[in-house]
């Protein structure tokens, strides 16, 4: 270890000791004054080289005392608050081992201590890295569904409402939305008495939109993201666009909640059949059978095999002239009502299902990058 390293290990090393001029509350007013870009160049990288360094050193003690930790242990507040600190900044850390050891430990060690559970979500609320504020939520999900204690979780949920619920417009973040909603639900289900309005934590929720650039905004940022950036989200081979944007988006619905509920058009034929009149169920047997036939012959067409004739002696060509006339006797039997909504069943089907603008995605992304490049150019030099 040398320069920050032996500097953050010095530290941590008396990160608990109270009134220590160096203890976590020290480590937490420095870490705060820097942006997030900043901070993981002095702090998050050193974490790295100080986990993997020394088994014995000050990040491995501290983790390996809090995971040792149990309900029964009698341990000074003061102690396991500054503690819960000192580990909450280690989640910054890339290292997934050293993260994940650091959250199980947090959750060790708040396990039934909710008043210090309490204070550490409000006190990381306003932090500038929403990985660690979804970490923290996660630890309070953890803390709450080791208890059984309804009155000290009904506690801790009220201040997780206060905190992302209550305003009804939660974080555009799905794990933290989720681990927030399920501290809830626990308190729900250990019967606590809780003052709150579980519409506003329950899906779906009304998150603000993020800000996309337009198409001519992007025009001007492509330039400056760089040649790796642009390969990856366009162009032939835009790996990533076709490896995690295209996949992971394929579930999602391009509507707001204030537009309608989607159905597929399967579903809103079969609703509008059982509305149909005798005459009208009577025109849409009559197109659904010429129907079937013309597709049967479009298949022969398709096999090469067009000058065949059908099963009952018509040609492919009279077997398509049939299906317009079905559906033009449908159209003219229907009512005005069921007409529009049978044309638009019609259009949908030949669109399919409604995707999110995949350019709209691909937009975001790339002015997130550029944001993120921006951030991180006052500390290329750092290390």
């Amino acid at each position: 270890l040398n320069g920050l390293d032996d500097a953050w290990e010095t530290m941590l090393t008396v990160t608990t000791i109270q009134g220590h001029m160096l203890n976590a509350d020290k480590l937490d007013q420095v870490l705060r004054e820097h942006s997030m870009p900043y901070r993981d160049a002095v702090w998050s990288t050193s974490l790295h080289y100080m986990w993997m360094a020394d088994e014995k050193g000050a990040v491995h003690r501290l983790v390996d005392w809090a995971r040792s930790i149990q309900p029964t242990h009698d341990i000074e507040k003061a102690v396991v608050d500054l503690s819960a600190t000192a580990l909450t900044w280690m989640l910054t850390a890339s290292n997934r081992y050293l993260r994940d050891s650091a959250t199980t430990g947090l959750v060790a060690l708040l396990t039934d201590r909710f008043e210090s559970a309490r204070e550490l979500v409000e006190k990381f609320a306003d932090v500038n890295d929403p990985y660690v504020c979804e970490r923290v939520y996660a630890v309070a999900y953890g803390v709450a569904m080791r208890s059984y204690d309804a009155d000290g979780v009904g506690a801790l949920a009220k201040v997780v409402y206060d905190q992302i619920f209550a305003e009804g417009a939660p974080p555009a973040h799905i794990l933290l939305r989720d681990y927030a909603r399920g501290i809830l639900e626990r308190a729900i289900y250990l019967g606590a008495n809780l003052d709150m309005d579980m519409k506003k934590a329950r899906p779906p929720h009304l998150s603000v939109w993020p800000a996309i650039p337009d198409e001519s905004e992007m025009d001007k940022l492509l330039p400056l993201v760089g040649n790796g950036v642009k390969r990856s989200m366009t162009g032939i081979l835009a790996d990533f666009h076709r490896y995690v944007v295209e996949p992971y988006t394929a579930p999602w619905l391009p509507l707001r909640l204030d537009e309608s509920v989607w159905q597929p058009p399967e579903d809103r034929l079969e609703a509008l059949l059982r509305r149909l009149s005798k005459a009208e169920k009577a025109a849409w047997t009559q197109y659904e059978k010429a129907s079937s036939v013309a597709s049967a012959a479009l298949a022969r067409l398709l096999a090469g095999s067009s000058l065949t004739p059908a099963e009952n002696g018509e040609s492919d060509e009279d077997a398509q002239s049939q299906k317009e006339a079905a559906l033009e006797n449908l159209m003219e039997t229907l009512t005005p009502e069921h007409r529009r909504e049978m044309e638009s069943i019609f259009a949908e089907r030949k669109v399919g299902k409604p995707r999110f603008d995949l350019q709209t995605i691909t937009r975001y992304i790339i002015n997130r990058v550029y944001n993120l490049w921006l951030d991180c150019r006052m500390v290329r030099s750092i290390r």
